[in-house]
C-alpha cells in the first residue's frame, strides 16, 4: 500500500498536537487539582475555601464547575461563610485571563446562600486580598443565574438591608406570553434609609450585572412603606442599572412616605394612584403619559427626575379636568376638609365673644413647612386645571400655576385662578434658604362678579357689578398663620357701578317699614355708586384707613381691624340712609369675633336709647312712640374720587364691564 508525506509536516504535528491536548482534558480527574486550587484561592483571598469537587467542562467559553462551595467571610463579620452552594457553574473568557480584567460571561448558582456586606467606611466583602491591599485588577461578572437560594445584602454605608429568596418555576405574577420565559422567581424583603420594602419579581434565567447594555425582562410587585409599586418592562444591568424602561404604576396613602427612600421632596397629599411609562437613562428618570387621581381629583402629564449637584432636579408638566382644592390642603399645611366632617361649621353668630375666648380653633394652617424639602430639590413644575372645585360653594373655578424652586427659594409665578367670572393674578415668593422662611406676596383680583361671589346668599342673586382687589405683604414664618401673623404691607378693594339688593341695604339699616315694603311687594336692585375698602397691614394687624359702601339710597361707612395673628376681627359698620322712613332704627352693626366663629351684634347703647325714648313717649301718646324711630334721611352721597384715590390699586379692577 503505497504513503503519501505529508505536504505540511509542521501542521500535521500541531493538530496532533492540539487533538492530544483535548483528549487530555476530557479524560483529565480535575479533582486531582481541587485541593491545590482551594489553597491557592484562600491564600490570594485572604479567606477560607473549600472546594468538594471540580471539573472543566469543554464548551466556548470553558465552563469550570464547581460542588459542595464555601468562601469563608470577611474577619469579624456574620456568618462565618460567605457563601456556600451546592454548585457553581463559572464561565470564563479565556482572552480575559491574559488581561487586567477577568471577565466572567456567566455563573450559574444552584442553592446558594450568599451575605454581602458594605461597611460604613466603604469597604465590602466581595473584594479580596489582604486588607488595605486590594488585589491588583478585577473580576466582572456579566450574567448571574440562581436556583432555589438566599442572598442577603447589608450596606452600613447608604443603610440598606435586603434578603433575597430565587427559585425556579412559572410567574405568579403574569401569565401573559411575554411572560412565560420569566421563570426565574424572586421574593425579597427589607429596608432602605429606614423605610421598609417587600415584594416579589419574575424574570429570565439570566440577569446582566454590569457593563453588558444588555436589558433583561423585569415584572415585580412591591411595597415601599405602605405604598404599592408595580413595574413591566427591561432593566439594563442589575447591580449599577444603566437603562430602564418599564410600564411604571404607583398607589399609595401618603406621597410624603415615598421621602428619603425616593429623593424627590413629595409634599403630603391624600390617598392616590397613578400609572405611565417609566424610562431610566444614566441619571434621568422621566414619566411619561401618566394618568392617575389624587383623593377626588384627577391628575395626568410628564414629569422628568435628573440626579444632579448640588441638588436634583424634577421638571413636570401636570393637567386636570377635575381638581379639589381640599386634595392639595396639606401641600400649604391646612387640615383637609375631609377630616374635619366631625367639626361643626363656622357659622355668623351672636355669641362672638364665648367663640373669640377659645385659642384652640384655628383656620389659618398651622402646620409647618419643611426646610429640609424645600431645600432638598430644585423644582419647575406647571399645573393647569380645567374646572377647580373647593369646599363650601367657593366661587373659584380654574387654575394655571407654575411652581419654580431653586437653591431653596420657592415662587409661585404666574398664579391665576378664575373667580366669580373675574381672575386672580398672584405672585408669591418664598425664600427657604433662611430660618425662618421670607415671604413676599402679591395679589390681584379684576372683574369678580359681585353675586357669583356669594353664589349660597339668595339675597345677593340678582346683585350685578364687578369687585377688583390688590393687596401686597411681606412676612416670615414657617407656616402660613406666622406669615401672615408677622405681614406688613397694604389691601384694597374697590367697586365701580352695578347694582345691589335694596331688601338688603334696608336690613343694614334696621328699616322696618323699608324691610316690610320689599317683602311684600318684591325686592328691587338699587345702583351701586361706589364701593371701596383699603387696609394697612403692620405685623400681622390690618387696620382700616377707609371702608363705604355707597348706593343710591344708603351709604355704608365703616372702621376697624383684623387681627391675623390672634385670629380675630372688629368691624363696626355704620349705616347712613339717605330717605325718610319711620320703624328706623340705625344703629351701628358690630362684625366680630374670630375666625373661626365669627359673630355680630347692635351697638346696645344707641340701640338703648332709642327703645327708652320711644316707651317714654309712648306713655304720653302711642303715636309719639314713633318719633325716635322716625328717619330724616341724613346720608349724603360718598365723595366716590376719593374712595377712588384711597383704593386706587384696585379701582380698575372693580370697573363695572
Amino acid at each position: 500500500m503505497a504513503t503519501y508525506p505529508s505536504r505540511h509536516p509542521k501542521l500535521t504535528s500541531f493538530g496532533i498536537a492540539v487533538l492530544l491536548v483535548v483528549v487530555l482534558v476530557l479524560v483529565f480527574d480535575w479533582n486531582w487539582l481541587r485541593s491545590p486550587v482551594a489553597r491557592m484561592v484562600s491564600a490570594k483571598t485572604e479567606r477560607t475555601v473549600a472546594l468538594g469537587h471540580l471539573n472543566v467542562r469543554m464548551a466556548w467559553p470553558p465552563v469550570i464547575e464547581l460542588k459542595d462551595v464555601h468562601v469563608g467571610n470577611i474577619r469579624g463579620a456574620t456568618p462565618p461563610q460567605m457563601i456556600t452552594a451546592d454548585e457553581i457553574d463559572i464561565a470564563v473568557n479565556i482572552r480575559s485571563l491574559f488581561g487586567h480584567d477577568i471577565v466572567i460571561p456567566h455563573v450559574r448558582l444552584e442553592k446558594p446562600d450568599i451575605h454581602l456586606l458594605r461597611l460604613a467606611d466603604g469597604s465590602k466583602n466581595w473584594t479580596f486580598g489582604k486588607p488595605g491591599q486590594p488585589s491588583q485588577g478585577s473580576v466582572k461578572v456579566l450574567g448571574l443565574a440562581v436556583d432555589h437560594g438566599n442572598i442577603e445584602y447589608a450596606d452600613r454605608m447608604f443603610d440598606i438591608d435586603v434578603n433575597v429568596q430565587a427559585a425556579t418555576g412559572p410567574s405568579p405574577l403574569g401569565d401573559s406570553p411575554q411572560h412565560r420565559s420569566l421563570t426565574t422567581q424572586l421574593a425579597f424583603k427589607g429596608h432602605y434609609a429606614k423605610t421598609p420594602f417587600d415584594g416579589t419579581a419574575s424574570t429570565g434565567d439570566v440577569l446582566s450585572l454590569q457593563d453588558t447594555g444588555r436589558p433583561f425582562a423585569l415584572l415585580t410587585k412591591f411595597t415601599l412603606n405602605k405604598t404599592q409599586i408595580g413595574a413591566d418592562g427591561t432593566i439594563t444591568d442589575l447591580l449599577k442599572p444603566s437603562a430602564i424602561d418599564a410600564q411604571l404604576s404607583v398607589a399609595g396613602a401618603d406621597m410624603a412616605l415615598l421621602y428619603p427612600a425616593l429623593p424627590m421632596a413629595l409634599p403630603s397629599s391624600p390617598p392616590y394612584h397613578f400609572a405611565g411609562h417609566f424610562v431610566m437613562q444614566g441619571k434621568t428618570f422621566s414619566y411619561n403619559g401618566f394618568k392617575g387621581v389624587i383623593g377626588k381629583s384627577d391628575i395626568a402629564g410628564e414629569a422628568r427626575f435628573s440626579s444632579r449637584s448640588p441638588r436634583p432636579y424634577l421638571e413636570a408638566k401636570l393637567r386636570s379636568n377635575y381638581l379639589s382644592l381640599d386634595d392639595l390642603g396639606p401641600l400649604i399645611g391646612a387640615t383637609p376638609h375631609h377630616a374635619r366632617v366631625g367639626e361643626p361649621p363656622a357659622e355668623i353668630s351672636p355669641r362672638a365673644d364665648q367663640a373669640a375666648s377659645s385659642p384652640t380653633h384655628k383656620v389659618l394652617p398651622q402646620q409647618a413647612f419643611k426646610l429640609d424639602k424645600l431645600n432638598a430639590m430644585d423644582t419647575n413644575v406647571a399645573l393647569d386645571v380645567k374646572k377647580l372645585n373647593v369646599p363650601d360653594a367657593s366661587p373659584l373655578e380654574d387654575l394655571h400655576a407654575v411652581l419654580k424652586v431653586d437653591s431653596g427659594k420657592l415662587q409661585l409665578s404666574p398664579l391665576k385662578l378664575g373667580i366669580a367670572g373675574g381672575s386672580i393674578d398672584a405672585n408669591i415668593m418664598l425664600d427657604g434658604s433662611q430660618n425662618p422662611i421670607a415671604v413676599d406676596a402679591s395679589i390681584d383680583v379684576s372683574h369678580a362678579k359681585l353675586a357669583e361671589l356669594f353664589p349660597t346668599v339668595k339675597i345677593m342673586r340678582d346683585s350685578q357689578g364687578s369687585v377688583g382687589a390688590k393687596i401686597h405683604v411681606l412676612g416670615h414664618g414657617n407656616s402660613i398663620a406666622d406669615i401672615l401673623g408677622t405681614s406688613n404691607g397694604t389691601a384694597q378693594l374697590a367697586m365701580s357701578g352695578g347694582t345691589v339688593s335694596d331688601l338688603m341695604m334696608e336690613v343694614v339699616g334696621l328699616d322696618g317699614v323699608g324691610i316690610a315694603k320689599y317683602l311684600v311687594a318684591g325686592d328691587q336692585q338699587t345702583p351701586i355708586r361706589c364701593a371701596g375698602a383699603s387696609f394697612k397691614v403692620n405685623n400681622g394687624l390690618a387696620s382700616s384707613e377707609v371702608i363705604v359702601f355707597d348706593t343710591d339710597n344708603t351709604r355704608v361707612d365703616g372702621g376697624g381691624n383684623v387681627d391675623m395673628k390672634n385670629e380675630q376681627f372688629d368691624i363696626l359698620l355704620t349705616p347712613r340712609p339717605k330717605h325718610r322712613s319711620i320703624l328706623v332704627l340705625r344703629v351701628p352693626v358690630r362684625v366680630h369675633g374670630s375666625f373661626a366663629k365669627p359673630g355680630y351684634s347692635v351697638k346696645t347703647g344707641e340701640l338703648a336709647m332709642r327703645g327708652g325714648a320711644a316707651v317714654a313717649l309712648g306713655m304720653v301718646n302711642p303715636l309719639l312712640a314713633l318719633v325716635p324711630l322716625i328717619e330724616t334721611g341724613p346720608g349724603t352721597n360718598t365723595d366716590c374720587a376719593a374712595v377712588f384715590r384711597a383704593t386706587a390699586s384696585a379701582v380698575q379692577g372693580g370697573k363695572a364691564k
